[in-house]
């Protein structure tokens, strides 16, 4: 059995990294992608329930268009040591991403378990602009 399962954040990062969206954008989350653990973990704990843009790859998410991720923006949330993460992130990179670290750290069995550094890369969602008549 995998015992990172247990002791990775998952649960607190997608809670704290969906205050940052609707923080940074005033928007629901409704994409992310990134290191599996975390961002497969995502819709679950996230309180938006994004959709899963796996492995950031259109041929594995047919659900996921570029005018989707133009429109709707993609939080991108990356282990610290997860290399091909970090480079496709940094080739979905736009002018107007902003990339941010958070560590995570849970307790289990009355001890801290070891933090956990994540690499988060927030594309902006398209702005709205109301046309007045």
């Amino acid at each position: 059995q995998d015992v990172r399962a247990s002791i990775e954040p998952r649960q607190e990062a997608a809670v704290d990294l969906t205050a940052l969206w609707h923080e940074r954008f005033g928007k629901p989350l409704r994409l992310v992608s990134g290191s599996m653990a975390f961002a497969g973990s995502m819709p679950f704990y996230s309180p938006d329930r994004p959709s899963h843009f796996i492995s950031m790859k259109f041929s594995h998410a047919p659900w996921v268009t570029r005018e989707r991720v133009s429109r709707e923006g993609l939080l991108i949330v990356c282990s610290d040591d997860d290399a091909t993460c970090r480079a496709r992130a940094e080739q979905a990179r736009t002018p107007t991403t902003e990339i941010v670290e958070r560590t995570y750290q849970r307790r289990v069995g009355g001890r801290d378990a070891p933090g956990t550094k994540l690499i988060v890369y927030l594309l902006p969602p398209a702005r709205v602009y109301a046309v007045r008549g």
